[in-house]
């Protein structure tokens, strides 16, 4: 979704959000006449806007007076508490009123703050995963299709679950809100919070067509190593007058097909990206070579896939087998006692539990 700017500090008032947006002609598209294109957030919709509407160094009352004002509806806390780190959470539907809007948008803000006696990375950001259904559709949406998915969009779409990185089609890294600065770190915009650091953030609002429904899987991931730590479910609907409800963010406590969609939107992204490509273990891309060994009866490819070491932790482990019965439909422990000898199967006991 749009990755919404704003410190960390909170919500933000009106004025807050009025004198950003005063002080950041550039991010708001401005032109000095005529009608502005339509600008699309992150899940494609159009938010168009006239030059009358926003013209940029007029009269600072007209300019205040012609920004749309935002308020809290049914505003909710809730601090959730993972393996890796505790959640204070913010969320809710935002109203926007003015120039031209009046108008409800889901909200949300996550504040990690890691267990610093498991944690101890100081780069810290969440990749996030997003699926999205359209007005009147029984499924998520997943092909060309869909009129929220562009080209580029198809390309880093799962076309089993729906599930994609949530990034702008422009943007190079798959940690939400961060790009690369010119010495190549990982940062975030002056004014955009900490998405990325020892004590990462999360500040999302998603422009809401009535009558459509998506949800979200916010995962805290080191950006230097890759290993995933906690990861938030969360999502909205929208019902055909506009009015939001929200999804009760929760932290996911098992590997479930959720967390099986996450993973291949994130090799979908790997593959069809020009950027900076994830560092997380990646069991969609073990189980289809593994597949691959096993109808090419390549033995040694078998052994080595199955000796790597990082394909050895338990962890690991239980994902490809999870990833291999999703994609193929049958056990991976049936294709590899079919492939292998009574010698190997001893070897590699670990993957035939």
């Amino acid at each position: 979704m749009r990755e919404f700017r704003q410190d960390r500090q909170g919500i933000g008032t009106d004025e807050e959000l009025i004198q950003q947006q005063a002080e950041r002609p550039s991010q708001q598209h401005f032109h000095s006449g005529g009608a502005l294109p339509a600008v699309s957030d992150e899940m494609g919709f159009d938010q168009s806007r006239t030059a009358g509407d926003l013209a940029f160094g007029t009269d600072e009352d007209a300019q205040r007076a012609s920004l749309p004002v935002k308020s809290w509806k049914g505003a909710q806390k809730r601090t959730l508490t993972g393996k890796y780190g505790t959640y204070a959470i913010d969320f809710g539907a935002v109203h926007y009123k003015g120039n031209g809007q009046d108008e409800d948008r889901p909200k949300i803000n996550i504040d990690m703050t890691p267990h610093s006696n498991v944690v101890t990375s100081a780069q810290i950001g969440f990749l996030q995963v997003t699926r999205f259904m359209e007005p009147g559709a029984k499924d998520w949406s997943k092909n060309e299709q869909s009129k929220q998915l562009s080209g580029a969009r198809v390309a880093k779409t799962d076309s089993k679950t729906g599930w994609r990185v949530d990034r702008m089609d422009t943007e190079k890294t798959p940690y939400y809100g961060t790009s690369r600065n010119d010495n190549g770190d990982l940062v975030t915009g002056p004014d955009s919070g900490n998405h990325v650091g020892a004590h990462p953030v999360l500040r999302d609002r998603p422009d809401a067509t009535p009558g459509t429904r998506a949800e979200f899987i916010a995962t805290a991931t080191d950006t230097q190593t890759g290993q995933q730590f906690d990861a938030i479910s969360w999502g909205y609907r929208v019902d055909d007058n506009g009015a939001v409800q929200m999804d009760e963010p929760k932290i996911i406590e098992s590997y479930d097909e959720r967390l099986i969609g996450r993973e291949r939107a994130i090799n979908q992204w790997n593959g069809a990206t020009d950027g900076e490509k994830s560092k997380t273990f990646d069991p969609v891309k073990i189980s289809n070579l593994l597949f691959s060994a096993k109808n090419s009866k390549d033995v040694g490819m078998l052994r080595g896939l199955l000796s790597d070491a990082e394909n050895q932790t338990p962890e690991h482990i239980e994902k490809v087998k999870l990833h291999y019965q999703f994609e193929y439909g049958h056990s991976l422990k049936s294709d590899l006692i079919a492939a292998l000898g009574a010698a190997d199967e001893r070897t590699f006991k670990v993957w035939l539990k």
